[in-house]
C-alpha cells in the first residue's frame, strides 16, 4: 500500500529563497517590530512567532495546507496562520499594535461546481469571509483588493496581480494619511 504525502510540494525551493532573502535575520533584529502569524495543527490554535530566525517564522507562516508540509517548531506543528488568522487583526492588537492597516484580498468564489474539491474550497471560501470581517472590525484602516478576475489557484498572472494590488493600494493612500492625521491632531 503506498503511503499518502502530507503535501504537493516540499520546502526545498521555499527555503532556498528564504536563504537568500533573510540569512542569518532574527526578528528581535527588526527595525519594524515584526511576528509570523502561524496554527498549530495539534491544538488548533493560531501561534505568533516573534523570536529566533526569521526563515524559521516565515516558513511557518508560508505552510499552506496540503501544499506545503507543516513545520515541527516547539513541539507544535505549524502551519500558515491564514486557517484561522487571514487578517491577523486582533492577534497585532493583543501584540500592543495601536494602529492597524489591514489588507483583504476579495475574491468570489465559483459556484458552478464541478466536483467535490469545488465544493470544498466553496464552503472554505464563505467560512474565510466571516472570520475577515470580524478581523477587518478589529483594524483602523482596511484596504480591500478585489481579485474576482484572477484564480488563486494560478499563479501565471501573478505580475498582473501585484500591479493591479499596489495601484488599489496607492489609490488608498489619501484615506490612509487623512485618518492618521485624525489620530496624530
Amino acid at each position: 500500500m503506498a503511503a499518502l504525502r502530507k503535501s504537493i510540494q516540499s520546502h526545498k525551493n521555499n527555503l532556498k529563497a528564504l536563504r537568500i532573502l533573510l540569512d542569518e535575520a532574527r526578528f528581535e533584529d527588526t527595525k519594524i517590530p515584526f511576528s509570523a502569524i502561524t496554527m498549530d495543527i495539534m491544538t488548533g490554535k493560531t501561534t505568533v512567532i516573534k523570536k529566533g530566525k526569521l526563515i524559521d517564522g516565515v516558513l511557518a507562516s508560508a505552510s499552506i495546507p496540503g501544499i506545503f508540509p507543516p513545520v515541527a517548531r516547539s513541539k507544535k506543528l505549524l502551519v500558515d496562520g491564514f486557517v484561522l488568522a487571514n487578517i491577523p487583526a486582533p492577534e497585532l492588537r493583543q501584540q500592543g499594535a495601536d494602529f492597524i492597516i489591514s489588507i483583504g484580498l476579495e475574491e468570489r468564489p465559483n459556484k458552478n461546481f464541478q466536483n467535490g474539491v469545488d465544493l470544498i474550497y466553496y464552503v472554505e471560501s464563505i467560512k474565510q469571509k466571516q472570520l475577515d470581517k470580524w478581523a477587518i472590525a478589529e483594524s483602523d484602516f482596511h484596504i480591500n483588493i478585489e481579485m474576482t478576475k484572477f484564480d488563486a489557484t494560478h499563479f501565471e498572472n501573478y505580475e498582473v496581480a501585484i500591479k493591479h494590488g499596489y495601484n488599489i493600494a496607492k489609490k488608498s493612500m489619501p484615506l490612509l494619511v487623512k485618518k492618521l492625521e485624525k489620530i496624530n491632531v
